[in-house]
């Protein structure tokens, strides 16, 4: 007992020195993904209620967490210090680390060796010491949750340990309990993994089962007690694809190198720009710590199972680590490989068993040479010293200023006190933060310390996470900004635009720390403030660092006209300027819009009716200079790429379904049903295009894909006998395909026929017609010859028919371009289409994931409710339930 009251002291100790001066100097830290906010009840914000009103989507990914964060938020609550939050969540994983280390290298070093108290006691403070002072600590000082996972790591293997060996149902309650707190779905899986491992191990020393049934007791006591902070997501996964594992692939697997390893210094992934990474080379000096660590192997302990565990451990997980030797090849063409590579994707988690067997085998051989070296006591202040070089950040007193507070500006707090006055929504740009100009905390890195939502975390009223939606990324007052569209952005009236998503304010904050790309495209903090002082609006607040103005939304409920768009995001700019009204415009970008009025070609609505193969499923790396490479229209990855190729983007839709593309000589296979189909493909047109093939049982069709013009096509390919398997050849120039649609000639007439008491509207504008002298056309396809062509603009036109379905369309100009052309059915006019019908709304606010609403109307209506769009929203209207459609691609809507 004495022995653990010195550890508890040693530990306290260590860490007052570790934070010292983060303790006692005013102000915050700001931290990406954990602390964006400063005040206590924004940060409980982040995890609960479910629904982030700030963010405006389910975040289920933090509610984890929420079984830690609980009551910790309530005492800062309690004492109203979001300072103590802070002071609690960064430091209290030091002494639990050490403590749980220390105890787990004290239960091993005496269950394999004879050794005296005083020798296990120094061997255990050793090992504690070595597991709590490394690089990898210090370079993980922005993930809280993970620091204290990491901590207590050692205890939970130490309880699993017991379960094994006990039949004591205490260790099998305390391992549920610890579980329970804070499992997270990585971190289940990997430490399960480590579970797994160590009974192997020890079924190898003792030939029995025994332990199951007391290990699956554990599991089912902890699955129960974590049912709170699982089952939401559980139960929303019922509701919604598994998006994120649709978006993975194997490109985005980090590995690390050997040395990254035995020094235990992760560079992977994000690390090297956003985490407290230290420049000089002393992280070297941990090689030593490690090779000092296997030295118990030279005075040959007995093989038995607890001396030879940490082996085991830091062998096979080298092999779920390390970029020159690994299992990679093996685990990712097991079955579910998807969902194994998205959790064991990062070395930085995957390491953390290893530094775990380094600290136990430093204890090891530092009771081997206490043991067998008369002079060992020389060696092993030695290694204290080494592992505190190696890591010293962590006795700065702040992290190397990783961790250096800084009060937040009065221009925030002002603006926020305005806001809460207000009500609707506000749109803050950028929105999101590298590190801020006024934070005190520096790293190696421009990018270090980065504080990203900051603004819209914080903020007294809900915001739209800008970069979450492929809206804002082209109606946006800001180009050139990080993260955002290589693209330009719309240059018209951005409050009509933004009208329907009741935003009542715009914020603009220049205050952010750009890196020297961004300077180089002039995206500064004055480029951003220049924007704000020439805004036409009414100004509401100006600062050092923040701007904010009045605009008008048009409420949290409307009624609208419901009009599906398939042909892309400037349509709506389109719309408003044509229409006084602005229907509900659903863009086909998450769910099959299937409404009575449509905007774009009749051909989209083959996806969805047939059977529809996506070639993104099929491509498996993103490589696109060689293979095929999954993405959606909407990445930064895809857009990036066509700008660098010199091709112009005119903000098309995918469906949800993605793109596979590739300017490399490469072949895809596709799996496809039996039978005759007539097959249609939608790809992508463009002046870096060239050619591509399509490959079936005995032929193939050649498509050409270079033009003047960029757009994603329809192609009919004809009736083909397929016999399972298709094959999508690039044959040369930057190709790109969305879609095949796999239909039969029957349901092909069906879908037709259903199409001719709909609605249906083509909107063409400059860019995506071929013109020269004034003079501009297009071949388009259309159902039938009942149409009229509405130019807006000093224009004359002409539609004429070519051959079945397909009509040329030419407008020609006198001394100028137009805005857009129209093809409407006969008679009709875009006021009449988008006329909203007359309804008299009321609405009360329940909580923030229930409203009740009251709309008087005669007509049937879209009913736009103006909180981020989720599909696990709906309404229920005389005991029917509706589901959400995404309008504007961003908000929700319900056909009532």
């Amino acid at each position: 007992m004495r022995d653990i009251k010195v550890v508890i002291f040693i530990s306290l100790l260590l860490t007052l020195v570790i934070g010292r001066n983060f303790i006692f100097e005013e102000g915050y830290v700001y931290l990406f993904e954990n602390f964006e906010v400063y005040r206590v009840e924004e940060f409980w914000k982040v995890f609960y209620p479910m629904w982030n009103v700030n963010m405006q989507f389910f975040n289920f990914l933090e509610l984890p967490k929420i079984y830690i964060y609980f009551p910790v938020t309530a005492l800062a609550t309690v004492f109203n210090s979001y300072k103590l939050l802070q002071i609690i969540l960064l430091l209290v994983p030091f002494p639990i680390a050490f403590i749980s280390s220390f105890l787990l290298s004290r239960y091993l070093i005496t269950s394999s060796f004879k050794a005296n108290e005083f020798q296990k006691f120094i061997s255990s403070l050793l090992s504690a010491f070595v597991f709590t002072v490394n690089p990898w600590f210090v370079i993980a000082s922005r993930n809280l949750f993970l620091r204290i996972q990491y901590s207590l790591l050692p205890l939970l293997i130490y309880l699993f340990i017991r379960i094994l060996e006990t039949k004591e149902r205490k260790y099998v309650v305390y391992f549920a309990v610890l579980m329970a707190l804070i499992s997270s779905y990585r971190y289940t899986f990997l430490v399960s993994i480590i579970f797994l491992a160590v009974f192997l191990f020890y079924f190898l020393f003792s030939r029995s089962l025994e332990p199951i049934k007391r290990i699956a007791l554990s599991y089912a006591l902890f699955f129960f007690l974590a049912v709170g902070k699982f089952l939401p997501a559980l139960l929303y996964s019922l509701h919604v694809p598994l998006q994120p594992v649709q978006m993975f692939d194997f490109s985005q697997v980090n590995r690390e190198s050997m040395l990254h390893i035995f020094t235990t210094k992760i560079f992977e992934w994000r690390a090297y720009g956003f985490n407290a990474v230290y420049g000089d080379n002393t992280y070297l000096f941990f090689l030593l710590v490690t090779a000092f660590s296997f030295s118990y192997l030279l005075f040959k302990p007995k093989r038995k199972f607890h001396t030879l565990l940490p082996l085991l451990l830091f062998t096979f997980f080298i092999l779920l680590s390390s970029k020159e030797l690994n299992l990679d090849f093996i685990f990712f063409n097991l079955p579910l490989s998807d969902f194994l590579g998205r959790l064991l994707r990062h070395a930085r988690w995957n390491v953390m068993p290893i530094v775990l067997s380094i600290s136990v085998m430093c204890g090891f051989s530092s009771f081997a040479i206490l043991e067998k070296l008369k002079r060992g006591w020389v060696i092993l202040p030695l290694v204290f010293l080494v592992a505190s070089v190696s890591a010293w950040p962590m006795f700065t007193g702040d992290m190397n200023s990783y961790w250096k507070p800084a009060n937040p500006p009065e221009d925030y707090v002002r603006i926020n006190k305005i806001l809460e006055r207000g009500s609707g929504h506000v749109l803050w740009f950028p929105g999101n933060l590298r590190r801020a100009v006024w934070s005190k905390q520096r790293g190696e890195k421009e990018t270090s310390a980065p504080m990203d939502h900051f603004p819209i975390r914080s903020s007294s009223l809900p915001s739209y996470a800008l970069h979450e939606s492929y809206l804002f990324d082209y109606y946006n007052f800001l180009s050139r900004g990080p993260g955002m569209s290589p693209f330009e952005v719309y240059q018209g009236d951005l409050e009509k635009i933004y009208s329907p998503l009741n935003v009542n304010y715009l914020a603009f904050h220049y205050d952010g720390t750009w890196t020297k790309s961004e300077r180089k495209r002039n995206f500064t903090n004055d480029y951003i403030k220049s924007i704000a002082r020439n805004l036409k609006k009414k100004k509401l607040y100006e600062g050092k660092y923040a701007a904010l103005f009045s605009v008008r939304g048009s409420g949290e409920f409307t009624a609208r006209k419901a009009v599906g768009v398939s042909s892309g995001l400037k349509t709506l700019e389109h719309v408003i300027n044509v229409s006084e009204e602005i229907p509900g415009l659903i863009f086909w970008d998450k769910r099959e819009v299937d409404t009575e009025i449509l905007i774009g070609d009749w051909r989209d609505f083959l996806v969805g009716k047939g059977v529809v193969i996506s070639p993104k499923k099929f491509s498996k790396q993103f490589l696109p200079k060689e293979v095929w490479s999954p993405a959606f229209v909407s990445d930064y990855e895809f857009q990036y790429r066509l700008k660098w190729r010199g091709i112009k983007w005119n903000w098309d839709l995918d469906f949800g379904r993605g793109v596979s593309f590739t300017w490399g000589r490469d072949n895809l296979s596709l799996p496809v049903p039996r039978g005759r189909y007539r097959v249609f493909i939608r790809y992508f047109k463009n002046p870096r295009g060239g050619k591509m093939r399509i490959h079936f049982s005995n032929d193939f069709e050649t498509l050409t894909t270079k033009d003047n013009v960029t757009m994603f096509t329809w192609k009919d390919l004809g009736l083909r006998n397929l016999d399972g398997k298709m094959v999508l050849e690039n044959v040369r120039g930057f190709n790109a395909v969305n879609v095949f649609v796999l239909i039969r000639e029957k349901e092909l007439k069906e879908l037709k026929k259903s199409l001719e008491n709909k609605t249906i509207l083509q909107v063409l504008y400059p860019e995506i017609m071929y013109g020269k002298n004034n003079t501009y056309y297009r071949y388009v396809n259309l159902l039938h010859n009942n149409y009229s062509v509405l130019v807006r603009g000093k224009c004359s036109s002409e539609l004429a028919n070519v051959s079945e379905n397909v009509y040329k369309l030419e407008v020609r100009c006198k001394d100028s371009s137009f805005d857009s052309v129209w093809l409407l059915p006969k008679g009709e006019t875009p006021e009449r289409i988008f006329s909203a019908p007359h309804a008299e709304i009321s609405y009360e606010e329940i909580d923030p994931t229930l409203w009740k609403v009251k709309v008087n109307s005669t007509e049937n209506f879209l009913l736009t409710f103006a909180e981020g769009y989720d599909p696990l929203w709906e309404a229920r209207f005389e005991g029917k339930r509706t589901r959400s459609l995404p309008v504007y691609c961003t908000i929700n809507g319900f056909i009532i």
